[in-house]
């Protein structure tokens, strides 16, 4: 459910969007182009891999943020540029790496506070074979074991050296911030 107060929405952060708003329906952009230019944030970098001609050897999305609840704004817009990224390239290969407080949300013993999105990474994990890694060092400075992960999650020794592993290997590198 999406709600906001006013204490927590600056005006000024309101007035830039409803002005941007305006300017899209100005241009004759439709609803969805709205949507898509607030909710999809990173989808210029996407298209511009579809707009390529011919795909990366992969593409990893990487999540660095100090809520443990971002993965519940990332996790769609991750799925969303899945579904583009394959509509394109159909064997992309694609990760994501998180390696801040958004990991403690993908143990276990979270599954009940974040059920859905335990269940749509779990589901890319299967179906599109998106693969989820968590910084393992990041996770045992925070007191958190790797078996304490969910199935679907691989820990890796440490995120830094998986995102330098990756772009060695030719992947591109697609960083999502959250919402502002």
């Amino acid at each position: 459910m999406f709600w906001c107060s006013f204490e927590r929405f600056p005006a000024r952060s309101l007035t830039y969007w409803l002005l941007v708003a305006g300017a899209l329906a100005a241009s004759g952009a439709s609803a969805d182009d709205v949507a898509a230019s607030t909710d999809l944030p990173e989808i210029d970098e996407v298209q511009r891999l579809v707009d390529a001609g011919s795909p990366p050897a992969g593409v990893m999305f990487n999540v660095l943020e100090y809520d443990e609840g971002a993965l519940e704004w990332a996790a769609p817009r991750i799925e969303r540029y899945v579904q583009i990224l394959r509509g394109t390239y159909p064997g992309l290969d694609v990760a994501v790496i998180s390696h801040g407080d958004e990991i403690m949300a993908l143990q276990t013993s979270e599954t009940h506070l974040y059920r859905g999105v335990h269940d749509r990474l779990e589901r890319l994990t299967g179906e599109q074979g998106l693969v989820v890694h968590v910084c393992g060092a990041y996770a045992r400075a925070n007191g958190v074991d790797a078996s304490e992960f969910a199935d679907f999650v691989d820990v890796v020794p440490l995120a830094t050296t998986q995102i330098e592993d990756y772009r060695a290997f030719g992947y591109v590198t697609i960083s999502l911030e959250a919402p502002r």
